[in-house]
């Protein structure tokens, strides 16, 4: 995680760290959510500094499929190869799947890259329903 948590979340300092390059996005987007921009709620800036070791812990316990998917504008997640491997190492073998969303802020989903990221996280739920469910071995003849 980064310093990012120290910021504000209005558009003008810590909203930055939110989107990235505001021609990621459609024009206005930002100005038409602008009365919906708070503060950071005091719980969840105190959340912050215990994120790395909840995310250890909890992602420990997952037992599915996981695709993980930060976004190349990203300024929340600390994502050089170290820590992309320990994010996803936290999980257990074969849960998880990191991915990159090119071309996209921290909120994939108001961005141009919305449809892409879309289709891939569709893509990869079609393709774990429909993949055959591991079989058991067959008990060893006595």
């Amino acid at each position: 995680m980064s310093a990012a948590g120290q910021c504000s979340d209005d558009l003008a300092g810590g909203g930055r760290l939110h989107r990235g390059p505001l021609a990621l996005y459609p024009p206005g987007t930002f100005h038409a959510a602008r009365t919906l921009l708070t503060p950071v709620p005091a719980l969840e800036s105190r959340e912050l500094a215990t994120w790395p070791a909840r995310h250890s812990a909890l992602a420990a316990r997952v037992r599915v499929p996981v695709r993980l998917t930060p976004a190349d504008h990203e300024h929340w997640w600390r994502l050089d190869d170290a820590s992309r491997a320990a994010l996803t190492a936290a999980f257990p073998p074969g849960p998880a799947r990191l991915a990159t969303a090119r071309r996209a802020g921290h909120n994939l989903s108001l961005g141009h890259a919305v449809r892409p990221y879309h289709l891939r996280a569709l893509a990869f739920t079609d393709d774990r329903l429909t993949r055959p469910a591991p079989t058991a071995p067959a008990p060893a003849a006595v």
